[in-house]
């Protein structure tokens, strides 16, 4: 099957399209097509267009779980209004790794986008920390309650001596 993967493709248009939707979605997958004697005869790429998501056995969506074994996953794709289940056994996955999910993937595009989220993430924090000239904020309270006038007076005290002008 390496050599002629199917009638209609060669092997190195095989292996480019796997490596475009591995690019794009982060998974490419090949379709192992069997002969009447269970031998492996044909390979076919499977658009990941049609990817629908991964279920376990009972036909629950894979979201987090390692609990489940690679061999009880099955991956569903819909091609025009028909829609197929495909074992993990019947599929060759090619896949970059997803950060939660080891069943899915995480393309190139999507896992920069994480790494650029979390720089934000991270300048937010750190800003608003020193904002604050790196203390937490703090919470006054009295045992008996008071006016405003009275809290706005404190706040100003407490601003004099511990705050920073913003």
């Amino acid at each position: 099957p390496f050599l002629n993967p199917n009638p209609l493709m060669s092997f190195q248009f095989l292996k480019q399209f796997c490596q475009i939707q591995l690019d794009l979605c982060g998974m490419a997958a090949i379709y192992k097509a069997k002969n009447a004697l269970g031998q492996v005869w044909e390979l076919w790429p499977i658009n990941m267009n049609n990817f629908m998501g991964a279920y376990d056995s009972s036909g629950m969506p894979i979201e987090s779980s390692t609990e489940i074994l690679p061999s009880d996953v099955f991956y569903q794709f819909n091609f025009n209004t028909n829609s197929y289940m495909f074992s993990s056994k019947e599929l060759v996955l090619l896949y970059y790794p997803h950060p939660k999910n080891p069943f899915l993937s995480a393309s190139p595009i999507q896992q920069q986008a994480y790494a650029v989220d979390i720089q934000q993430y991270v300048e937010i924090y750190e800003r608003d920390f020193f904002a604050n000239s790196a203390r937490i904020d703090m919470v006054l309270t009295t045992d008996v309650p008071i006016d405003e006038n009275k809290a706005k007076e404190l706040k100003e005290r407490w601003l004099e001596k511990y705050g920073f002008a913003r």
